[in-house]
């Protein structure tokens, strides 16, 4: 799953209506040991806390394993994305807006005999102040259906590009594009890869492990998952290309599906989880 980052399109593609600011914390992480993340203060809206169980339990490695080698139980839990089922509601806040900026349903079905892999994707983003974008996508790699509908203004289904822009407008629409899709999700998991595992990006670091970096398993939901918190810094941001200025948090589920992801003033966690799809889902409300 490792590849060159692609910062941009996760910057603008998961920043939804470009409110997202780089903050102006400074700090480093100078000791490249990996140690245990300390408690957060985490939205009353989801449940968060310790695993009932042990990790194996969930399918996930010992904690020992988690603590020696991140980016290699990362790259493994990835590794599952594409090839399992599993369904969740994102909730999409903003540092400063108390009402949220968005929910997306999003569920997953991996190739079968006689049915390719798809994603389907159906939400509404934006906020009073700015624009109200509803959407829905449908997407199985030889064909991605968009419909989409801004504010007032009329559905719009399988747009050009000049219609896209249109839609989008402030609203960012066309960057909710990058992620919300296989492709973009790919792009996602390029992305917190390499930041968890920077020995390519940061020449002469001896580890290839974050400098600071922390991690643990917590449940997330519903959703057993492995967490990776990174420090405060500036510096490695301008490496890597991540907004490290405040540092963040992200955990993935035994699926290999990003359930928390903490970056700068966004926060986008699953509300919901299943590691069962919808089979319902997988068509669009409208014809297209």
């Amino acid at each position: 799953m490792r590849g060159k980052p692609v910062s941009r399109y996760v910057m603008t593609g998961i920043i939804v209506l470009g409110l997202l600011t780089a903050g102006c914390d400074s700090g480093s992480g100078e000791d490249s040991s990996v140690q245990v993340s300390p408690p957060l203060l985490l939205p009353r809206h989801v449940d968060f806390g310790p695993l009932p169980q042990s990790p194996e339990k969930y399918g996930l490695p010992p904690f020992a394993v988690l603590q020696a080698n991140p980016a290699g139980v990362l790259e493994g839990l990835f590794d599952r994305m594409l090839r399992r089922e599993w369904a969740m509601t994102w909730d999409i806040r903003i540092e400063g807006l108390p009402g949220g900026v968005g929910e997306v349903v999003i569920d997953h079905m991996p190739v079968l005999e006689d049915m390719p892999e798809m994603l389907k994707m159906s939400g509404v983003v934006g906020t009073p102040d700015t624009s109200v974008v509803k959407f829905e996508i449908l997407d199985d790699r030889k064909q991605l259906l968009l419909c989409g509908q801004e504010g007032d203004n009329f559905l719009v289904c399988d747009p050009t590009e000049e219609q896209k822009a249109q839609l989008g407008g402030i609203s960012g629409f066309t960057s909710i594009l990058d992620l919300l899709s296989l492709e973009g999700l790919e792009r996602l998991t390029n992305e917190l890869s390499a930041i968890v595992d920077v020995s390519e990006e940061v020449p002469g670091l001896n580890s290839g492990v974050l400098p600071g970096m922390a991690v643990r398993y917590a449940s997330v939901g519903t959703a057993p998952s492995a967490c990776f918190q990174y420090p405060a810094s500036p510096t490695l941001g301008e490496v890597v290309g991540v907004d490290f200025s405040k540092g963040g948090e992200f955990c993935v589920s035994t699926d290999g599906v990003p359930v928390l992801l903490r970056i700068g003033e966004l926060e986008i966690i699953a509300k919901t989880y299943k590691s069962v799809a919808d089979p319902n889902r997988f068509r669009m409300s409208v014809k297209v």
